[in-house]
């Protein structure tokens, strides 16, 4: 068993801006969605190792307030990109794969 520090991952002073808030296990890895850095963190339990992906913005890849994420057995993402009204599906080995366009009277549960 390793032990990783997400305050590692994220580095320098942008651990003051993280808002790390939702978490998916598949597998020996981790998925954790950051809304105030924009972006995923991708931790592997078995290696340590870790990466991240996205940045703030409107475009592929891209997110505001990413606010969920899943994974599939095969490895497909689904990450809700919240603030722009969407959710980004992509492969971890491939860069991003669709994006599904919500309508901006969704309602939620809470």
């Amino acid at each position: 068993m390793c032990r990783i520090q997400l305050c590692d991952v994220i580095g320098g002073g942008a651990s003051e801006r993280s808002k790390c808030r939702f978490l998916h296990h598949r597998g020996h890895k981790l998925y954790i969605s950051d809304l105030g850095l924009d972006r995923v963190y991708v931790l592997d339990l078995e290696s340590a190792h870790a990466h991240t992906f996205g940045s703030s913005g409107r475009g592929g890849g891209q997110f505001s307030d990413p606010a969920g994420v899943a994974v599939d057995r095969r490895g497909w993402m689904l990450v809700s990109d919240a603030a722009n009204d969407r959710l980004q599906v992509k492969s971890e080995i491939t860069r991003l794969a669709l994006v599904i366009f919500l309508k901006k009277t969704t309602t939620f549960p809470f």
